[in-house]
């Protein structure tokens, strides 16, 4: 009987080796949580002030490089030579849940609140000034920087997988003409994919260690049931049946469809939101918003705040950064798996524009409508932020909605689409990152998509144990985006300058034209000039 060499297979050495390093991470903070949380809350202290600079300079390279290749002559370079395999609409959908996932529905309605009572610049907390701030730092923490930190590893590895046709969807092939081949396939690519791992793993289990308890107090207010642990583990149980099924349907029937859903049913409650709500208010404080973000944007992305000290930046700027990075190999890995067809420049733009223009369409509607209900109408959600925590907030807002109990119901379908989206596209990516052989039009096994469900659901869930199950597993959150991106900084940084080395290399320019669509045009100027010099 003969062997098909083609076939998918796991790759034993970075699949166990991220399995043991998962479990020493879960059983001592299971078993000590006390220790646990007072060692990562060093840690990440240590982190955010001595190195949180590392991430905003990254993210401000970043930005400049896409520009750069948006802009110049390699945006024109297609990757492979098939048409979209994924119509716009689809392709922007499944881009956007998979980055974002449940956790908009978490800060949105509720971050404004942190800033509007604790405000940066040395504003007056409570005040005008600070409302202002309030809502532009919403927009700049979702916005440009987040998506660009996504967009730009996802170019090299759309490259290597759909030009040079590398069966290989990770970020060690991306760095193969730097690393070397037998580095890059060897030992020196399975520890990129393990860190790549558990980057992935401290993103969703941000993600998910946040997204938990608001939906199990979500559902709490509708079924009166008291919030706890135990409600917890349901909802987790429920999501990792919901993403092992949609995952084990692949790309096209499962992750689409759940995209496309969330897609319709997001724009109809936020559109819903916008009439029913102060709409005037709604815009004017989004345009207010925006406009003082683009004229501070540099000043917030380079801010350490170092001679005061206050460490809004630490405790937020530098938080979200390396949360970003921390999910930027999940992400752009889905998202060059999902860009056959498209261009450098169409990938970018779209990326970067409407992921950016989809955080904010949220931040716009469910931030402001917050923010009115405490300025004007005497709903108190910095004391419920205080006091009860985010959930409790989050809830406050959505019941102050003229169809409250609607609208409850409505957020929490959301939010589990949008989770399980993000949970199926992440399993599905980490299957690939630790699969051989894999062809473009082929899927890992379905064992080992349904196994990353599971296993992703282990960390977020110590994680919630060690905070006791609500908001004080932040910390812990924090320290685990933090942490675990910082190598990841590294991995990133070589991706990209792997990706330059490429595409200048001069032997390479035939293959750059031929796929940008430049190479008959090329062919006749050559042809041409020959015929002038005979």
């Amino acid at each position: 009987m003969e062997i098909n060499k083609n076939k998918p297979r796991v790759d034993r050495g970075i699949f166990y080796s991220s399995l043991i390093l998962l479990l020493l991470i879960i059983v001592p903070l299971s078993l000590y949580p006390e220790s646990g949380s007072a060692v990562l809350s060093s840690i990440l202290s240590y982190t955010t002030n001595q190195l949180g600079w590392v991430y905003l300079l990254f993210a401000v390279v970043v930005m400049g490089l896409l520009g750069y290749l948006a802009l110049g002559p390699y945006g024109r370079i297609r990757f492979g030579d098939e048409a979209p395999e994924f119509s716009t609409f689809s392709w922007i959908g499944m881009i956007f849940t998979a980055g974002i996932g449940s956790s908009i529905l978490y800060w949105a309605p509720q971050e404004w609140a942190y800033y509007y009572k604790a405000p940066p610049f040395g504003a007056e907390a409570l005040s005008p000034q600070a409302a202002e701030l309030a809502v532009g730092y919403g927009f700049f923490h979702w916005g440009l920087s987040a998506w660009a930190i996504f967009c730009i590893p996802s170019l090299p590895i759309a490259y290597q997988y759909f030009v040079k046709k590398r069966p290989f969807l990770r970020l060690s092939q991306a760095c193969t003409e730097t690393l070397g081949e037998s580095h890059a396939n060897g030992l020196v690519g399975k520890i990129i994919g393990i860190a790549v791992i558990f980057g992935i793993l401290g993103g969703l289990g941000t993600t998910i260690g946040l997204g938990t308890p608001m939906v199990s107090a979500l559902i709490g207010s509708i079924f009166d049931i008291e919030p706890g642990f135990g409600l917890n583990l349901v909802v987790m149980g429920i999501w990792v049946l919901m993403f092992s099924a949609s995952v084990s349907l692949g790309l096209q029937k499962g992750i689409k469809r759940l995209s496309d859903a969330n897609m319709v049913l997001a724009l109809v409650f936020l559109g819903a939101i916008l009439v029913v709500g102060p709409t005037a208010f709604i815009i004017n404080s989004m345009l207010s918003g925006l406009g003082f973000m683009f004229d501070n944007f540099m000043h917030m992305s380079l801010w350490t705040d170092s001679v005061a000290g206050g460490g809004f930046p630490q405790s937020w700027t530098i938080f979200y950064w390396a949360w970003w990075v921390s999910w930027a190999p999940f992400v752009s890995i889905f998202i060059a798996r999902i860009s056959r067809g498209r261009t450098i420049r169409e990938t970018i733009f779209t990326v970067v524009g409407f992921g950016s223009l989809g955080c904010w369409i949220y931040y716009a509607v469910l931030g402001n409508y917050g923010l009115h209900q405490q300025v004007f109408e005497g709903l108190e959600v910095t004391r419920i932020l205080t006091e009860e925590g985010g959930a409790a907030a989050v809830l406050a807002v959505l019941s102050s909605l003229p169809f409250s109990t609607l609208a409850v119901v409505v957020y929490t379908i959301l939010a589990f689409i949008c989770l399980a989206t993000s949970l199926d596209s992440a399993a599905y990516t980490l299957s690939a990152i630790a699969t051989d052989n894999l062809e473009q039009h082929q899927d890992p096994a379905l064992w080992h998509r349904i196994f990353w469900a599971f296993a992703l659901a282990a960390l977020p869930l110590t994680l919630i144990l060690i905070g006791g199950g609500k908001e004080g597993s932040l910390k812990a959150i924090q320290t685990s985006s933090i942490v675990l991106a910082l190598p990841l900084t590294c991995v990133l940084s070589l991706v990209i300058y792997n990706f330059f080395k490429v595409l200048k290399q001069p032997e390479k320019s035939v293959d750059i034209l031929r796929i940008s669509g430049l190479a008959d045009a090329d062919e006749e100027m050559r042809r041409g000039q020959s015929v002038v010099n005979s």
